[in-house]
């Protein structure tokens, strides 16, 4: 993988692949992890651009993407799943690998890498963080969004039929423009509704344009319909509400 700027981080994309060869790389979710780390890099950098960060700090948000779910390799030789709710945080077990394998022991911003990781999975981004670190809170969030809806949008994570329809918490949820809470998920339809949400939890004009002129979000929208038939007309509703809510963000947001 290829990243504009990988000049800055040289050093450390070669302890992560000394890092992730600890693993078995024969393991599907292994590879799959490890290639979604190299992807949501390069959205890092072009979020770091965006934000015309300067070279310290946009070389912070390129270890972020690139430092952000060590975890997972670990909670897969561990417990071989991603569901956190059936292993562990792995934003912590992250930041544990961190610690453990001394990725940061020459970092002065140490305790904001490691901050803006803890964060970068929760439902919300705590409170009473300075500016900066709070910045790159919200950058890592949305890099780590949009290739996850990405990769949906391209059928790489599949979108499965099911006999559910959509809990009515969730889609009052998804019509007021707020995130969803995993504890008021009930089946699959639900989960996938989740990830429609994200959508209200992208922070920078940047990644509302992309998720519209990529048609993410939409995507998934047709996809978990084309396998969800009874919720078609629930679907369409959100679809419309995407539609509206992305193209009244970039209005507001014009840069």
């Amino acid at each position: 993988m290829i990243y504009l700027g990988v000049e800055m981080i040289n050093q450390e994309l070669i302890k992560f692949e000394d890092f992730v060869n600890l693993y078995d790389n024969k393991v599907d979710k292994i590879t799959f992890k490890k290639a979604h780390t190299h992807r949501v890099v390069a959205f890092c950098k072009q979020l770091a651009d965006y934000l015309k960060l300067d070279e310290k700090d946009t070389r912070i948000a390129m270890l972020l993407g690139l430092y952000h779910d060590l975890g997972r390799f670990e909670q897969i030789r561990v417990y071989n799943t991603f569901d956190d709710f059936k292993s562990e945080d792995h934003a912590i077990l992250s930041n544990k690998m961190l610690d453990k394998y001394n990725f940061l022991e020459e970092e002065v911003d140490a305790n904001v890498i490691k901050t803006a990781i803890y964060n970068h999975n929760k439902f919300a981004i705590e409170d009473n963080l300075d500016a900066r670190t709070l910045m790159f809170c919200k950058l890592i969030r949305d890099a780590d969004k949009l290739d996850i809806i990405t990769m949906f949008s391209k059928k790489e994570l599949k979108v499965t039929a099911t006999k559910f329809t959509i809990s009515d918490i969730v889609y009052e949820t998804l019509m007021n423009e707020q995130l969803i809470r995993h504890e008021d998920t009930e089946h699959k339809l639900d989960y996938y509704m989740l990830e429609v949400g994200l959508v209200f939890d992208l922070y920078f004009n940047y990644s509302i344009k992309y998720s519209k002129d990529h048609h993410i979000f939409i995507d998934l929208i047709d996809i978990i319909a084309s396998n969800n038939p009874q919720e078609s007309d629930r679907l369409i509703k959100v679809k419309n509400k995407l539609i509206e809510y992305t193209d009244q963000r970039l209005l507001n947001e014009k840069d």
